[in-house]
């Protein structure tokens, strides 16, 4: 299920990265192949659900949330208690200051190379915006950074947050790391308003 999610999210931030490139260049083919592959993935945290309803898991009810935002899912307590947490690498862990800390510290330096990452993406997309217009191949490499580093910092994001007990507090106090995520969202949505 950690793949799927990251799974989901690749492919919406693909839909992302296809409806923000130039106009002229906009294909409406690969932008709803990414649209329909985001929404072809619910299927599969909908039956993860019905499963642990079927089977009566004591925390059926937690499964509900990835059926309205699969990204949720991605490092979802366990279903028996919620005291554990799978991590690529990590593997199946005790939730506790530790785990906060491990995890923070490992995700460090990784979240600063993306981060620093974007300076030569904003260098290229501001400096050479001309050049850009003229060249597909550049411009794709610029929206593909752009995409990799929100992906990142999604992940990112939403494993912190499961980690902690006091989520509220954490918003509070990651507000900027939640508006890096939902500005491109709040840019891609524009398309949805009624005219």
């Amino acid at each position: 299920m950690f793949m799927a999610t990251v799974a989901i999210l690749a492919f919406f931030a693909l839909t992302v990265q296809e409806y923000m490139t130039r106009e002229e260049h906009l294909s409406v083919f690969r932008l709803m192949a990414f649209f329909w592959l985001t929404l072809a993935m619910y299927p599969i945290f909908w039956t993860e659900s019905l499963w642990h309803f079927a089977i009566d898991s004591p925390r059926k009810w937690e499964t509900l949330y990835a059926c309205v935002l699969p990204p949720l899912r991605l490092a979802r307590r366990d279903m028996q208690d919620g005291s554990r947490m799978w991590l690529p690498i990590l593997g199946w862990r005790q939730i506790d200051e530790d785990l906060h800390e491990e995890v923070e510290r490992d995700l460090s330096v990784p979240m600063i190379i993306v981060a620093v990452m974007i300076l030569p993406l904003l260098a290229i997309d501001f400096v050479w915006a001309a050049q850009l217009e003229r060249s597909r191949a550049l411009q794709a490499i610029v929206e593909t950074g752009y995409s990799i580093t929100w992906l990142a910092f999604t992940m990112e994001f939403i494993v912190m947050f499961s980690i902690v007990d006091k989520k509220m507090l954490y918003l509070k106090t990651h507000w900027v790391d939640l508006l890096i995520i939902c500005l491109p969202l709040v840019a891609f949505l524009r398309a949805f308003r009624v005219t």
